[in-house]
């Protein structure tokens, strides 16, 4: 049987924090990277897709849906993260006119979440 300090030494670095993040979107000529905390790694959940097939009922696998995950980000000093999130939603609609963008450049196709030691 392993004692604590064999297990302590297999996790290096003390094994990966739940609540730390460095999270990139990449977008249109631009891009977003910053240091975030978070609560968990949000779960996966499959859905079920019941098939009648010769007087049986088959469990297929359906479509797979991810919980909402709630974001902390950790800024630095010039706030170089909030400004490019700001930017993009002036992008989306205008705060002042109501007025939006008129193409789809302010989609992105998606976002890379890196978990930290």
């Amino acid at each position: 049987m392993a004692t604590i300090d064999e297990f302590k030494a297999q996790l290096i670095g003390g094994g990966p924090r739940a609540n730390r993040f460095k999270i990139f979107i990449p977008r249109a000529g631009d891009k977003i990277e910053f240091l975030a905390k978070g609560g968990t790694i949000p779960p996966a959940v499959l859905g079920q897709v019941d098939v009648q097939w010769r007087g049986h009922v088959l469990k297929l696998a359906g479509d797979r849906t991810f919980a909402n995950w709630t974001v902390t980000i950790l800024n630095d000093v010039e706030f170089s993260a909030r400004t490019a999130l700001e930017a993009w939603q002036q992008e989306i609609q205008e705060m002042g006119g109501g007025a939006g963008s008129t193409t789809t450049d302010y989609l992105i196709s998606r976002a890379f979440v890196e978990q930290l030691n």
